[in-house]
This record gives C-alpha cells, structure tokens and sequence, in this order.
C-alpha cells in the first residue's frame, strides 16, 4: 500500500490533477440526474480530491469519502467530507450505502473484478451504483501514448465496461456518454455526436442495480435512465372479461317483434 500511497500522493499534488475538477463536477451532475435516492448514505470510492463528492454533499447525501491518498483526502476535508484514508483493493468499505458511487476508479485498480464485487456486496438491498470509465476510443485516449508512469492500468470500451459490470452481480439501468469537448463548443458537441459517438465522449456514466429482480428499464442509447424499482407494486394480475353465455336453444320459431311488417305489407 506504501507504494500505491506515495504513486497518489504525488498524483494528487500536480497541478495538472485540479485542471480535471470541472470534469469530476459534470459526472456528478450526469449521476444525479440518473439516480432514484434524493438522500441517504453514500460512499465515494476512490474520491480523489472529492470533488464529486461534494456535489452529493450539497443535494442532501451523507458522504463517505475513501481514497489511498492521505493528500487527497485532505481535499476531502476541506469540502466537509468524512474522508477515510482505505485501499479498495485490501480493505474493508463498510456498509450498506444507498448509493456507491465509483468514478474514474476501476481502470485504476489491478483487481477492479473484486473490488466491484466487494462495492456490490456493501450496497443496500435497493441501493444503486454509479461508475463511470473513460471511453478507450474517444478521440484523446486513443491517440495519447501509454507508459509506465500511465495511472490506467486498463482501459475499457462500452461493450468491456458492461461485461465487467453485469459479471459482478449488478443490473445495467441506464449510461451516459460525457461530451469530450467542453460546454461552450455546444454546437461542435452535437456534431461529434451525431456523426462520431463512440469517439466524442470522454468517458461514460453507468447506473447500476442490484441484480436481485428489481424492475427497471435499460436504456440503450446514453440517455437518462427511467427507473423506478423502488415505487413499483407487484404487477396484479389484469382480470379477464367473462365469457357471455349463449342463448338457450329453443324449437319455437322467432316471434316477430312490433315493428316488423305484416305479411303481405310493402316493405
């Protein structure tokens, strides 16, 4: 853990490491907007500077921050935060959360499978899971050369990243793609995606369930998801209209009603 400590300490004092805030605060807002929680326990893994944590931290949620950095945890501090100085990958995380939130973290880790399993585990029953990864073919990453001082271990496209996840007992409930470029290139933002989506996206937003039978709705296409297990009753049973009984069978022939003719009448 020595090791991993010093490696992100000295991660989290470059300068350059603050000049991604403003992305940190556009993927909370994206989680916010796809969870069904307004409150309640929530756990950032791998919190960094906190800065997403604290997003959460204003809407309400009473957060736990957990990084192996002492120095970024005092970030964490700074913003509120109960910060915890833990190692995903050896320690215990506690638990149950409403929400876990792990952003920008898995690629990091050399063990993300157990890790994500021992997130799943310390969710509650109808806790959700937000995490978000860098999109490998974005238009950045695939053209940024890799080394050994590179902190992603592994990089995941959309179809890796949902493979890791639905492997370790959680349900896909939604994804969101976070634009590459910046707010204000509105108009250039629109194009890329339109005609280069996989590429014009810097990293998508997962929002996860436990796979425990919930209903929800998946939704394919990087758009906000629509569930709402929580508030769903057990689907009754729709009942069935009876079957309308025929007519007894009779010998007498039909009598004529008031209004038909009498024989011989024009009609």
């Amino acid at each position: 853990m020595t090791g991993k400590r010093e490696y992100y300490n000295h991660y989290w004092e470059d300068a350059k490491a603050r000049h991604f805030d403003h992305r940190s605060r556009e993927r909370a807002l994206i989680a916010l907007s796809m969870l069904v929680h307004t409150s309640g326990k929530l756990l950032d893994a791998g919190a960094g500077r906190g800065v997403a944590g604290s997003v959460f931290k204003e809407r309400g949620f009473e957060v736990t921050a957990m990084d192996v950095s002492p120095h970024a945890l005092a970030y964490c501090r700074e913003k509120g935060l109960d910060a915890r100085i833990v190692d995903l990958e050896t320690d215990d995380v506690g638990g149950p959360y409403n929400v876990i939130i792990a952003m920008e973290v898995l690629e990091h880790l050399e063990k993300p499978k157990e890790v994500l399993e021992k997130l799943v585990s310390a969710l509650a029953p109808d806790g959700e899971m937000i995490i978000s990864m860098p999109n490998d073919r974005n238009i950045y990453h695939s053209q940024k050369p890799r080394g050994e001082d590179d902190p992603h271990l592994d990089l995941y496209d959309g179809a890796k990243a949902r493979g890791l996840i639905l492997s370790c007992g959680l349900r896909m409930a939604g994804s969101r793609g976070v634009p590459l470029l910046p707010g204000w290139c509105i108009g250039v933002r629109h194009l890329v995606a339109k005609f280069f989506p996989a590429a014009g996206t810097i990293s998508t937003v997962f929002h996860c369930i436990k796979d425990s039978g919930a209903v929800s709705e998946t939704d394919d296409d990087d758009t906000k998801s629509t569930i709402a297990f929580k508030d769903l009753p057990p689907k009754a049973e729709e009942p069935q209209p009876e079957a309308e009984e025929p007519p007894p069978e009779t010998d007498e022939p039909d009598k004529p009603s008031a209004d038909s003719p009498e024989p011989g009448e024009m009609t």
